[in-house]
């Protein structure tokens, strides 16, 4: 596992309103196996858009990719989602996501 990295996750969404919103994790330094324990409040998302989950590797000049997830938005709309997501662009990395109705 590669502890030289400092990864945190940036959150996409579609608003009702069918704009796209972003928000992000704080870092955590020098671990491949982070917990991010992040809490957003997300108001108003388009039930038919999906949540869009994009691991970055934080770097002084310009942060590198590592690996995304994606969460439909039926997977999550009414009862909520508490469970892991593969990680495409990763050696079997998961990632685990709880989002509430």
């Amino acid at each position: 596992q590669d502890s030289s990295i400092d990864p945190y996750v940036k959150v996409t969404y579609r608003t009702r309103e069918n704009k796209d919103f972003t928000f992000q994790t704080k870092y955590e330094a020098k671990t491949a196996n982070p917990t991010w324990n992040h809490t957003e409040t997300v108001l108003l998302c388009n039930t038919m858009a999906p949540m869009r989950f994009a691991i970055y590797d934080k770097n002084w000049v310009t942060d590198t990719f590592v690996a995304q997830a994606e969460l439909a938005g039926r997977e999550f709309w009414e009862e909520g989602f508490s469970d892991s997501l593969f990680l495409e662009g990763s050696n079997n990395g998961k990632l685990y996501v709880t989002v509430q109705p």
